[in-house]
């Protein structure tokens, strides 16, 4: 399986969302350029920064990172 790149997914689910980098980068409390960065894959964001992609929007960081083509996070039932 071939595997998409961060900066690939982040882009496409920014626009599917309908923000701008601009708009994104508020929601983080991050520099608009620092969307761009990523996007253009200049730069790698931190785990804990991952991770508030990961529940921003919705989906897993392994989808984030390529490693699955599945959007949605695993919720554990609880016992």
């Amino acid at each position: 399986m071939k595997r998409i790149a961060f900066n690939v997914r982040l882009k496409k689910l920014r626009q599917e969302k309908d923000l701008t980098q601009k708009k994104l980068a508020e929601k983080l409390n991050v520099p608009p350029n620092k969307i761009s960065a990523w996007e253009n894959g200049r730069y790698q964001c931190c785990f804990d920064m991952l991770i508030t992609l990961s529940s921003l929007f919705g989906v897993s960081v392994d989808y984030l990172l390529g490693f699955s083509k599945k959007k949605k996070r695993r919720h554990k039932k609880p016992n």
